[in-house]
């Protein structure tokens, strides 16, 4: 579904190892987005509306931006699953991409 449906008109590369062998990317998205998609474990909690990035996460993001990327997206599919909507989980997920969009389209 993330491939096909929501990334479908970006430029994707696919099971990447970057950052100098420190993160594995599930997804590279144009360029400028790492997405790692975990199984097993939890990546964000949530404080209020607000997700933020669990420790690993924020560790993540500060190695893909020291390496020129924009940022790094986990997703984690265990906190999908329990999610009270699948789809509005990966949008909120993915928000990061679609918001740089917006606002392209907007400039």
């Amino acid at each position: 579904m993330i491939e096909q449906d929501l990334l479908r008109d970006r430029d994707v590369e696919k099971q990447q190892i970057v950052c100098n062998g420190r993160l594995k990317a599930s997804y590279i998205v144009d360029k400028k987005w790492i997405v790692e998609i975990d199984e097993n474990s939890m990546l964000n909690f949530r404080k209020g509306d607000e997700v933020h990035g669990m420790a690993r996460a924020r560790l993540a993001t500060k190695v893909a931006q020291e390496h020129g990327f924009k940022g790094y997206i986990g997703v984690s599919l265990l906190e999908m699953e329990y999610s009270q909507n699948e789809a509005a989980y990966l949008l909120k997920s993915l928000g990061p991409i679609f918001e740089e969009i917006k606002q392209t389209i907007k400039a």
